[in-house]
């Protein structure tokens, strides 16, 4: 998709962290962000009295750090 979008003849919603080197380079700007941003909601559900594992716990981690804390 972002390749279609550089090529300057289509637009697209993308990932602002996915886009943000392209953006820094001046080759790809936002359009609107006010009116066109979409927002997603991450939730994470885990079974009480499992240990997770290695990667459960490191996605765990960068959600909490991205997304502020997880509840419960």
């Amino acid at each position: 998709m972002a390749f279609l979008i550089l090529s300057g003849w289509h637009i697209g919603y993308l990932p602002v962290a996915y886009a943000q080197r392209w953006v820094e380079s001046g080759r790809m700007r936002s359009i609107l962000p006010a009116t066109y941003r979409l927002n997603t909601k991450f939730e994470l559900v885990t079974r009480r009295g499992v240990a997770l594992t290695l990667v459960s716990q490191t996605f765990a981690d960068i959600l909490r750090e991205t997304t502020g804390a997880l509840c419960c």
